[in-house]
């Protein structure tokens, strides 16, 4: 009778770490899949603030990587927005508000065209 009641102890806890590891296995790899996401935002942010002015417009793209035989695919849709920098209720030409967003992530960055000048916002 004791050894089946300390089988069954053991069994009980077993379960209790097998539970455990597999929750913090399945955390692990959804902040592996978010961290993905953010990584591929900046990175696009980065090559938006490196295009001129001129140049900016809406647009998406895809983005494909295999990690151990399974390819993940993420489509980046940004949007530029003409933003009013003086309080006059008109858009200046000189300044956009682009925000990129992706798999329910968004970030957004200011561009101000300075005509190379610097001032103070």
């Amino acid at each position: 009778m004791e050894v089946l009641l300390a089988i069954a102890t053991l069994a009980m806890v077993a379960a209790a770490v097998t539970l455990t590891y597999s929750s913090g296995f399945q955390s692990l790899n959804s902040q592996t899949d978010d961290l993905w996401v953010h990584s591929q935002l900046r990175s696009h942010m980065e090559e938006i603030v490196s295009t001129p002015f001129a140049a900016l417009t809406n647009g998406v793209r895809t983005v494909s990587v295999a990690h151990h035989g399974v390819t993940n695919t993420l489509n980046i849709v940004w949007t530029t927005t003409p933003v009013d920098m003086d309080g006059d209720n008109m858009p200046d030409p000189g300044a956009v508000l682009i925000t990129s967003t992706a798999d329910g992530v968004s970030l957004n960055l200011l561009q101000v065209n300075h005509e190379g000048q610097v001032q103070k916002l």
